[in-house]
């Protein structure tokens, strides 16, 4: 079964899309860490390479040997040129049969807000992808088809060392302009940033970008973990900030504004979003008192307003939201949210109440059944049919997601049933995998467990009486997951 999905899609070049942007998910919605600091190789870096800088990420076996073509990004962000005549060192994740490359680096004193990569004015089939310290697929962020999503926008990037390669699909070479833009978080270090880099924030003083965190509005504006630590200098402005009642649910726009500015002088305003459980937004604007708010998937957010004035002096509001599904059953199986297991590729499962066993074509919703085709394994045309979300076959593309409008009445010990199968790993081992569960509008349950290939995760039984929902999670006598071979799989439930 693995094997055959992975050659059916490098058969068919359309449907390897890979990292592309166009996505379940947007790209903002996941960080990316770097692994922990290394040095520079010295004498094995060449030239620029060997700079003396730390480098960001697992290992260095030397940036000129794992980035044989690259050369620094020049101080404005901005590259051109042709890979007609270039050789191919690399092979990017969402390219097919790829083709002649070339490469970039630069360095990130802190860490980033955010990260722009455009490669609008490409106009061959090419892919560009993000490295974190080398060019190596195991060091990659993302991934871009250019002709598909010429640009990619990265949240929250760790500081040191980041590599950008622009390589052929197909095959293909030929002219490239490449157009980098980044802004470095509050209190983050930004002594020596290039020209195309800029505090997301206040301005870069004393070697880090500064604001005045003033006293009233007990918010961590400059985000040094600290609240209103310069309010011996400054109070803040009587913000409120406002929202459009709810209820929320996914696909909802709702208005946003801030008020109680006054007549101060304002010289920098942001809309800013804080995942708290895994909520996602997309912001209309961020930069205007008022703003308008898409919410991408369910969970609990918090829109934070900040204003800087012409002193550095900052004020903020914030205000949480929450979207809720409409749904009786909402279920979601996500994994690298931490950045690790990037290409591996899972399964969500659910069980009908009757199935005698995993993988059951007619009574498991899941990629390998009757909901791939959109065709429900059970109450075809009627709401007690499942709802499958779609295949996410690399940990970018994650939630899959699996719902039922309307559940069938369960016997209480024996409800329908939630798996994850653990299709293909990344080089990283186990894959790190998260289950959450919404029953009757309340998020019911949030469960964790490290399957490795070929194993399938028991994750938790759903009930429901007719009025009342109830969700545990499945574990062994010593209150570990239950993970259990594919092979068992398919002769238990």
């Amino acid at each position: 079964m693995t094997r055959w999905r992975w050659l059916a899609a490098a058969a068919i070049p359309s449907l390897l899309i890979g990292c592309s942007l166009e996505r379940d998910l947007p790209v903002e919605a996941f960080a990316c860490e770097a692994e922990g600091p290394c040095r520079d190789a010295g004498p094995r870096d060449p030239g620029f390479a060997d700079a003396g800088t730390p480098d960001s990420g697992p290992r260095d076996g030397g940036l000129a040997q794992e980035c044989p073509n690259i050369s620094p990004l020049p101080d404005d962000g901005r590259a051109s040129g042709t890979t007609t005549g270039a050789e191919d060192h690399h092979t990017a994740s969402c390219a097919f049969d790829d083709g002649p490359d070339t490469s970039f680096t630069f360095m990130a004193p802190g860490r980033l807000e955010r990260l722009i990569v455009d490669t609008a004015g490409t106009r061959y089939a090419a892919a560009v992808s993000v490295h974190r310290s080398t060019c190596l697929r195991a060091d990659q962020i993302t991934c871009a088809d250019v002709q598909r999503s010429p640009r990619i926008v990265l949240e929250d990037v760790a500081a040191g060392r980041l590599n950008i390669v622009v390589d052929g699909a197909e095959g293909n070479s030929g002219p490239y302009e490449l157009a980098v833009e980044a802004t470095i978080g509050l209190s983050e270090p930004c002594s020596g940033a290039p020209a195309f880099m800029s505090c997301a924030l206040g301005e870069c003083r004393e070697g880090k970008c500064t604001i005045h965190d003033c006293a009233g509005d007990l918010v961590d504006d400059d985000l040094d973990g600290v609240v209103d630590d310069d309010g011996d200098q400054c109070s803040s402005l009587p913000l409120t900030c406002e929202v459009s009642p709810g209820p929320y649910r996914i696909g909802d726009e709702l208005a946003l504004r801030a008020v109680g500015e006054g007549s101060a002088t304002i010289v920098e305003r942001r809309w800013k979003l804080f995942e708290e459980n895994a909520g996602t937004a997309t912001l209309e604007t961020t930069t205007s008192s008022a703003t308008s708010l898409t919410l991408d998937s369910y969970g609990r957010l918090v829109a934070r307003y900040t204003v800087v004035d012409d002193a550095l002096q900052a004020s903020s509001c914030e205000i949480a939201i929450e979207a809720l599904p409409s749904e009786q059953l909402y279920i979601e199986l996500l994994w690298g949210e931490d950045g690790t297991d990037r290409e591996s590729d899972l399964d969500l499962h659910l069980l009908h109440p009757t199935a005698p066993t995993w993988f059951d074509y007619d009574l498991d919703c899941s990629y390998d059944g009757r909901c791939a085709d959109l065709v429900a394994p059970w109450g075809n045309g009627t709401t007690n049919a499942p709802i499958f979300g779609g295949d996410a076959f690399e940990a970018a593309m994650s939630p899959e997601t699996i719902s039922i409008p309307e559940l069938e009445v369960t016997s209480p010990t024996v409800g329908y049933r939630i798996g994850a199968l653990d299709i293909i790993d990344d080089v990283d081992g186990p894959t790190e995998a998260t289950v959450r569960v919404w029953c009757l509008g309340e998020l019911a349950y949030v469960g964790r467990a490290a399957p490795r290939e070929d194993e399938l995760w028991k994750a938790a039984d759903v009930f429901f009486d007719g009025t009342a929902c109830r969700v545990e999670g499945i574990v062994d006598d010593g209150g570990a997951p239950v993970i259990v071979p594919y092979a068992e799989a398919e002769t238990t439930r």
